[in-house]
């Protein structure tokens, strides 16, 4: 929707006024007497020029101030949207910090939690790896690989092994593998024993006492990662979809920057993971449009370092991010900085 300005609409009238009575003033002046010194000023001419333009030029004003007062409502009820959408921003930023304060795993909680996440999903990535080889996976491309391979282990990390999921686990799995056979004669049996092995702890820990029972490896974070990533969409999209006339892409960068530096350098790598598989596709990979590309869009794994992630590395993935150790922008970034909104 397009708001007018009235300021400017008002100044444009007001000048236009001016020029008008000017030449109005000449018209009566060169039309209705001599130009002689001499002679006397025929007051009525004047009188019946003032007469012309007072009444129209009092019109004219009126309807400016009309406008002006139209103007000052405008700005007073888009100051109030501004308030708004900040009111509700800093309240999705105060919940996202509550969410990660409320993690809790293995006696631990918050962001201890989410480094545990992260080392767990390093472990099965390289226990994937070792499985599904670059050989067996009959590809001809190490990044494809190195991807696949994450999003196997994320799944994992995200549902766990040896529950109710499991079925839908290994069927996505096998999807993404899309090695029919190599998936029946080898993987499977090694996420199978993973899961009796789960599944003969939880039977062990069932009996025993609180303290001693034994934590569970895999055990899943689909309770803590599924609300967590939620509502961190739900805030960027918040952001994202504010119409231009209240929120510039410089202004919507500066807020979705703010939230981002809320992020530990554990969360940007979890959340690399996530936007890679199909639970994170509304990110990024399952969009066609650059605008709706919110990761590239709004440098969102910006401050994960070089190295930080390993054989995944986000450039591979993120070529048009700005990471914190760049030098410079890629040639593509420099045009879509040009076109966001």
């Amino acid at each position: 929707m397009i708001i007018m300005d009235y300021r400017k609409i008002a100044l444009r009238t007001i000048t236009a006024s001016i020029i008008f009575a000017i030449l109005t003033l000449a018209l009566f002046i060169f039309k209705t007497t001599e130009l002689d010194t001499k002679l006397p000023i025929e007051s009525s001419i004047l009188a019946d020029y003032g007469t012309l333009v007072g009444g129209i030029l009092a019109a004219i004003f009126s309807l400016i101030s009309i406008l002006l007062v139209i103007q000052s409502i405008n700005e007073q009820e888009k100051q109030n949207e501004l308030q708004n959408i900040e009111s509700r921003f800093f309240e999705l930023l105060k919940i996202q910090r509550e969410n990660v304060k409320d993690f809790y795993s293995k006696g631990k909680f918050g962001k201890s939690v989410v480094i545990d996440i992260y080392d767990e999903f390093n472990e099965l990535f390289e226990f994937v790896k070792a499985w599904y080889t670059f050989e067996k996976s009959e590809l001809t491309d190490q990044v494809e690989w190195n991807k696949r391979c994450s999003q196997v282990a994320y799944l994992i990390t995200f549902f766990g092994i040896g529950n109710k999921t499991t079925d839908n686990l290994l069927q996505q799995i096998k999807t993404i593998i899309s090695n029919d056979n190599f998936f029946d004669r080898e993987f499977s049996f090694a996420l199978k024993s993973m899961c009796d092995d789960h599944i003969k702890r939880r039977k062990e820990n069932k009996d025993k006492p609180k303290e001693q029972k034994r934590f569970i490896d895999h055990d899943g974070h689909q309770s803590r990662l599924g609300h967590y990533f939620r509502h961190l969409f739900q805030t960027v999209k918040f952001i994202d979809e504010q119409p231009s006339r209240l929120l510039t892409y410089k202004d919507k960068y500066f807020y979705v920057k703010t939230l981002r530096a809320q992020l530990s350098t554990h969360e940007q790598a979890i959340f690399l993971y996530n936007s890679l598989s199909n639970l994170g596709k509304p990110w990024e990979v399952g969009q066609t449009e650059n605008n709706n590309k919110l990761i590239t869009k709004y440098n969102l794994i910006k401050n994960i370092p070089l190295g930080f992630t390993g054989t995944i590395d986000p450039k591979n993935y993120y070529p048009d991010v700005v990471y914190e150790y760049d030098n410079q922008k890629t040639t593509n970034r420099i045009e879509l900085d040009k076109h966001y909104s």
